[in-house]
């Protein structure tokens, strides 16, 4: 008689004990998709020199994120209708330890640049985009 109860009771927990395994898994996987998306930092046009324009009305919108593992990408875009700008000078830069990182550079379309650069510590980075004399900043923390 002691058998039949003890298998009894252990049918009895083995269902809460898999919805609560359960559960957990659903919110770790939950909690690891969050995490992977990356932080986008998006200034809108006339705030903090995103966006500049001169008397030839050239203007540029920049936006950046950087994923998990330190990789950052810089996107550039020209509005349609303005003239093809020569290629971007994009520098990614750490003041406080007055390091740069090299920064490779894509033409995504007319008028769009993807700018990317690893970077190799956690802190306070700075990118900076000039089209000829067009000029624009963005901070960012990662």
């Amino acid at each position: 008689m002691k058998l039949r109860n003890e298998s009894h009771r252990r049918r009895r927990y083995t269902f809460p004990s898999v919805a609560i395994w359960t559960a957990g898994a659903l919110f770790l996987g939950l909690v690891l998709m969050l995490a992977s998306i990356p932080w986008i930092a998006r200034i809108p046009p006339g705030s903090g020199g995103m966006s500049a324009a001169d008397a030839d009305d050239m203007s540029f919108d920049a936006s950046a994120s950087i994923n998990g593992s330190g990789v950052l990408t810089v996107f550039i875009d020209v509005p349609i209708g303005q003239q093809e700008p020569p290629e971007p000078d994009v520098q990614v830069n750490m003041p406080a330890h007055q390091m740069s990182v090299p920064v490779e550079i894509l033409s995504a379309g007319p008028g769009a640049y993807q700018a990317s650069a690893i970077l190799p510590m956690p802190g306070t980075w700075e990118v900076r985009i000039q089209f000829a004399d067009e000029f624009g900043q963005l901070e960012l923390r990662w």
